[in-house]
């Protein structure tokens, strides 16, 4: 798994709950959605690879009164890392969404 993505999950679980982690979880969580369409690692890396404006808009549109939670190595490489961790069926990470009607 990419190592930014480690790093990530990381500093996530050492994360005190709070508001502040609430915040993070809400847009995470968004971002992981919009991740279920990657199905292997090579597409998720091809997905990370390929920018992550996508991401910050995403944040953005959550939570547009708090940038500190834009930043991609607080929220988008956390999902990755979770996506990571579903593709792999390793633990920490819930479980992956079904699949959606009609795909």
């Amino acid at each position: 798994m990419d190592e930014r993505w480690e790093r990530a999950l990381a500093w996530h679980q050492a994360l005190p709950m709070g508001r502040r982690k609430v915040e993070y979880n809400a847009t995470i969580l968004r971002i992981l959605s919009a991740l279920q369409d990657a199905p292997t690692i090579a597409a998720l890396e091809d997905r990370y690879a390929a920018g992550l404006a996508w991401a910050t808009e995403i944040a953005k549109d959550g939570f547009p009164d708090t940038p500190a939670l834009w930043a991609t190595e607080r929220t988008a490489d956390v999902a990755f890392g979770l996506r990571a961790r579903q593709i792999l069926g390793l633990p920490g990470a819930p479980p992956p969404e079904p699949p959606k009607a009609g795909s």
